[in-house]
């Protein structure tokens, strides 16, 4: 027996049930209910109204085949009977009663249509059921084949031909921005510095003479780059002081600075916390700062030489006007004899190649270079370099001092003609102890003296003999450790060396125990707003130039919106719900809950999509991020900036996906709700992926990602339903999911559009989703992506603080 003949016999004794022999398809002695009175509602086709106006509607038992239609949840192509009402079926329209009429060419008439609806910017032929909406894959495609014009047109893009516009009208010498009143210099007494209760410093002094450069010298596990942090304030000292000197400059020519006696009259001893504060009442154009370059080329790959260069400048050196800071990138990239590759992209050396590892050096110098710091401080710059290059990048530095700019340097084994640049060393021992600071003219006399070893022997490399004086002396646990200045020095009660003029600023001090910080004041950066900006026109230069990948995921998002509007079937409709009332016994199957299950489609679609995507918004900068931020960039104004810059790649992924479900599903929902629900589900997708891409090793994050994303996809009401939460008194967890929302937009929308048809209050009752307005509902889903990307938001500024 099927189910409608169940229900025939349930309401036999509510209703009167006549057995109407005659009037049905089915055999004769087949149930048949009598409506309560006479006529058909609206948007019903009854024709036996044409003869007899009085007549009773009546639903009979169905046949097989009408039986089998609607356990399939389609209506039945023909009434049961003879007084059976007939919803009016998809294709036609029924202005009344008794009259059916095809839907005209643009127009369209889903199922129970009154009057024709209007299809708009869609295309409508005759008797369509739902319209064809071409408009938005044809804006998805014309972005595509924009993007794709100007990417051939100029693949260098707009900020780099602005900049090369500019770089011709330069005359700025590099001398100009450095050249000032004074020079700094840096001095430390007795540092110290232990980790995990081992003593990597172990009292250390050393001076690094104003515009000189210096070099921190010695054999692995000497302690070279923990000095180097601990002058940068980067590590805890357990003991002694750093200190800093001021120096007046007597200019002799443009670009050029008068040498100068470490133990002049002028200096100006300060604490590194009031070195901004003299900087800015000494100083116009240029606020003191110390600029650090890292061991590893840190720099955005996707950029070019010019850009990444520019981009410091321009955060900077606010005091200059625009196209003076300009003029002054180009004039380092001069400097850094980076002409010839000044509009090449970095590269990342995997995928894309980019410049070659010097020209990769010279531009992390740069970088820094274009903050005009007074103080240099240089990790390993020939690391990983051949012989001719790391003597190349040598030069460039003692280069600099003629500008009056401190280079502080760690070098690892030097080849002659570098060790011969050197204005100054500072030789470490393994275990951290000082084995001799000052002059490299006087290291000769010192080592002879001390160690009878010729540095300079025929066919030896000083470095190397150092080197090796470093490793036998700590081998012969010498007691004391020599401070030298002239070749002469006298050892003190802690077995340190005074010296003349060498350490003349290092008044002894009581250490507080923290780490010494350089003041950064009286630094002219750029305003919040402007990094802002720069950060956001970056972010579309870096994904524009990425060109590839972006069309590429572009298009795999269009595929992926046809491959799940195919799970919807052959069916005009994604919902169906009873028929109010009376014509209840007339409805095929209900489908309460595909809306659920279409909406868990498209969320674990775009999650697997997104999550990889997200996880490198920040995950694959995270070494720029910290460098930035470890110069006194702001970190929210990069947030911000890259947020923003992400936004109409989000959109415009959201836009192809929509288009073509859109395409192959043909909802009643409008387009724009479609959107929403697919740019939330990947607005959402990202702020979920972002932290794990910071918490996370790079090798497991986007795995981590997909499945901690398809988690939170999958909460769409299918399975738990809301309903069965609520009777839990749990329905408030999915609150925090937003592809609750989501879903909930997606049946508010559909319902709303088909509630003149079907009793949708039947389906608020076992779902449990409301028919609040769509765009709300969305809001609510926008606020938890919102919610999402400020815990993303907060994990990187922690991670940057604890980097800085």
């Amino acid at each position: 027996m099927s189910v409608v003949a169940v229900c025939l016999a349930v309401l036999a004794s509510v209703f009167p049930i006549t057995n109407a022999e005659g009037t049905c398809l089915a055999p004769t002695g087949s149930i048949t209910y009598t409506f309560a009175e006479s006529g058909c509602s609206p948007g019903y086709y009854c024709p036996f109204l044409a003869s007899n106006a009085s007549a009773i509607p009546e639903v009979c038992t169905p046949t097989t085949q009408c039986a089998v239609q609607r356990l399939a949840g389609q209506f039945c192509t023909e009434a049961q009977g003879s007084l059976e009402p007939l919803l009016c079926p998809e294709g036609f329209y029924c202005p009344n009663t008794t009259t059916k009429a095809a839907c005209p060419e643009g127009f369209y008439c889903p199922v129970g249509t009154i009057e024709p609806l209007d299809c708009g910017v869609a295309y409508c032929g005759q008797n369509t059921t739902q319209p064809q909406l071409y408009l938005p894959i044809v804006v998805a495609v014309g972005i595509d084949l924009l993007l794709l014009c100007i990417y051939c047109v100029s693949c260098k893009g707009c900020m780099s031909v602005y900049y090369t516009r500019h770089a011709a009208a330069s005359g700025m010498e590099l001398g100009a921005a450095f050249d000032r009143a004074a020079s700094t210099g840096v001095s430390a007494k007795d540092l110290t510095v232990r980790k995990g209760g081992k003593t990597i410093l172990h009292k250390v002094s050393f001076s690094a003479p104003p515009a000189q450069l210096t070099a921190i010298m010695g054999p692995s596990g000497a302690g070279k780059t923990t000095c180097l942090q601990a002058l940068l304030g980067h590590c805890k000292i357990a003991g002694g002081t750093i200190r800093a000197v001021r120096r007046s400059n007597r200019k002799v020519s443009a670009g050029s600075v008068a040498p100068m006696s470490w133990d002049s009259d002028s200096d100006e001893e300060v604490d590194l916390e009031e070195l901004a504060q003299i900087s800015s009442a000494t100083t116009d154009t240029a606020s003191t700062l110390v600029g650090y370059v890292p061991q590893d080329d840190v720099l955005f790959p996707f950029l070019t030489v010019r850009e990444n260069i520019t981009h410091s400048a321009l955060v900077h050196l606010c005091h200059l006007p625009k196209l003076d800071r300009v003029n002054y990138a180009n004039a380092v990239i001069e400097e850094m004899q980076l002409g010839e590759c000044a509009d090449n992209v970095v590269g990342d050396g995997v995928y894309s190649r980019g410049v070659s590892g010097g020209q990769r050096k010279r531009c992390s110098i740069g970088v820094t270079l274009a903050m005009s710091p007074d103080v240099l401080i240089v990790d390993e710059p020939t690391s990983g370099l051949d012989a001719t290059t790391s003597l190349d990048i040598m030069r460039v530095l003692h280069r600099l001092t003629t500008h009056g700019v401190t280079v502080i340097s760690v070098i690892h084994q030097p080849r002659t003609e570098i060790f011969n640049l050197l204005d100054n060393i500072v030789l470490l021992q393994p275990g951290g102890r000082l084995l001799y600071q000052g002059p490299r003219e006087e290291a000769q006399e010192f080592v002879q003296e001390k160690f009878s070893v010729n540095i300079y022997g025929e066919g030896c490399n000083p470095a190397d003999s150092l080197l090796d004086v470093c490793v036998k002396s700590a081998q012969a646990a010498l007691s004391s450790m020599r401070r030298v200045d002239g070749g002469h020095g006298e050892e003190d009660d802690e077995h340190l060396v005074g010296v003349k003029g060498g350490c003349g600023c290092c008044k002894r001090g009581k250490s507080d125990g923290k780490a010494s910080h350089w003041a950064v004041s009286g630094r002219s950066t750029a305003s919040f707003f402007y990094q802002t900006w720069l950060c956001f026109r970056r972010s579309l230069l870096e994904q524009t130039r990425d060109f590839w990948s972006l069309l590429m995921g572009q298009w795999i998002y269009l595929v992926a919106g046809a491959l799940m509007g195919s799970t919807a079937g052959t069916s005009s409709r994604i919902y169906q719900g009873m028929l109010p009332g009376e014509y209840g016994l007339l409805s095929p199957a209900p489908q309460n809950f595909f809306l659920s299950l279409l909406s868990l489609m498209i969320g674990l679609a775009i999650s697997m999509l997104g999550a990889p995507a997200g996880v490198k918004v920040y995950g694959t900068h995270l070494r720029e991020f910290w460098r930035e931020a470890s110069c006194g960039n702001s970190t929210v104004a990069y947030l911000i900036g890259k947020f923003f810059g992400f936004m109409p790649r989000i959109a415009l992924a959201s836009l192809h996906f929509a288009g073509t479900f859109y395409i192959i599903v043909r909802p009643r929902t409008p387009f724009l709700i479609i959107f929403g629900i697919a740019f939330n589900y990947l607005f959402c997708a990202y702020g979920l992926a972002i932290p794990i891409s910071i918490l996370f090793y790079k090798s497991n994050s986007a795995l981590i990602a997909v499945i901690v994303v398809m988690a939170f996809a999958s909460q769409t009401g299918f399975s738990p339903s809301i309903s069965s939460l609520e009777e839990s008194g749990i329905a408030w967890l999915l609150s925090i999911c937003y592809s609750r929302w989501c879903t909930g937009a997606l049946y508010s929308a559909e319902m709303n559009a088909w509630s003149g048809t079907f009793d949708v209050s039947g389906t608020v009752s076992i779902t449990g989703f409301s028919l609040d307005a769509p765009s709300q509902l969305l809001g609510n889903a926008f606020i938890v992506g919102v919610i999402l990307h400020f815990i993303a938001s907060a994990v990187l500024l922690i991670s940057g603080y604890l980097h800085s």
